[in-house]
């Protein structure tokens, strides 16, 4: 055990008016908090409810399934484009363009969702789920508590 501090209670009264300090004064010597290590403080580790320790959750944007709808063609598999018979202009050589029926765009399948609607999520890249934000990932949560043994001070009597 490391000594720390060596702490002596005698009545002030008495060394004012010069008495003698008996032996059977008070001392106290005070060592370091074997539980808590001088630090006053206790750590414990606690399993994430949230989780059920896994670290992980369901991710909530594309509800588990790794996939979310396509924000090119909002789902839709289809994208407007400009037609490209006419150039978007509606006509071809003063004619209506037949492509478009003159309104200068054409619907394609999307290919930025592969025509089904859907692309990888983009908050848990397609894996389904994401870090529990209660726990950051870890699966427990550390609780810091006072040392009881001590009280706090991180130092008891020897």
């Amino acid at each position: 055990m490391k000594r720390l501090t060596l702490v002596l209670s005698i009545i002030f009264s008495t060394i004012l008016v010069g008495g003698i300090v008996h032996s059977e004064t008070v001392r106290k010597i005070l060592v370091e908090c074997t539980e808590c290590k001088g630090s006053g403080t206790v750590e414990k580790e606690v399993k994430c409810d949230i989780c059920n320790s896994s670290g992980q959750v369901s991710c909530t944007t594309c509800s588990g399934s790794g996939r979310e709808r396509c924000n090119l063609c909002n789902g839709t598999h289809q994208v407007k484009v400009k037609c490209r018979e006419c150039y978007g202009t509606g006509s071809k050589n003063g004619v209506k363009c037949e492509e478009c029926a003159g309104e200068g765009t054409v619907f394609e399948t999307c290919e930025s969702c592969e025509s089904d609607g859907k692309n990888v999520c983009h908050t848990c890249d397609g894996k389904k789920t994401v870090d529990c934000s209660f726990c950051g990932g870890k699966g427990y949560n550390t609780l810091i508590r006072t040392c009881t043994k001590c009280g706090g001070d991180g130092k008891v009597e020897e």
